[in-house]
């Protein structure tokens, strides 16, 4: 994932090695980019800087399992046994269910 400048289309910033990893899918957010995987983690939409990182536990089939959704306020995830939803402003855990 590299961000581009709009007007010349040079490279402004890369997403940071140990986030390109372990990336599943990628979800936009409020202009501002999700990136899920091992760790979920929002990125600033103007220059990828990390806003906030929640490490998920990687299950059988990875980390994520199935699509993960952004409402307003709140980032729900699944994993391979449970249900997160974080708060989309800080990343903390809102709640979870078992799967």
């Amino acid at each position: 994932l590299v961000l581009l400048d709009p007007a010349a289309g040079d490279i402004r910033r890369e997403l940071p090695a140990v986030l390109a990893q372990s990336v599943e899918y990628l979800l936009p957010a409020q202009g501002d980019v999700l990136v899920l995987g091992a760790q979920v983690s929002r990125l600033d939409g103007q220059n990828l800087e990390r806003r906030w990182s929640m490490p998920v536990i990687p299950g059988e089939h990875g980390a994520v399992r199935g699509v993960a959704d952004a409402t307003a306020h709140r980032l729900v995830v699944p994993t391979p046994d449970r249900l997160l939803v974080l708060d989309l402003d800080t990343g903390h855990e809102v709640a979870q269910a078992p799967l």
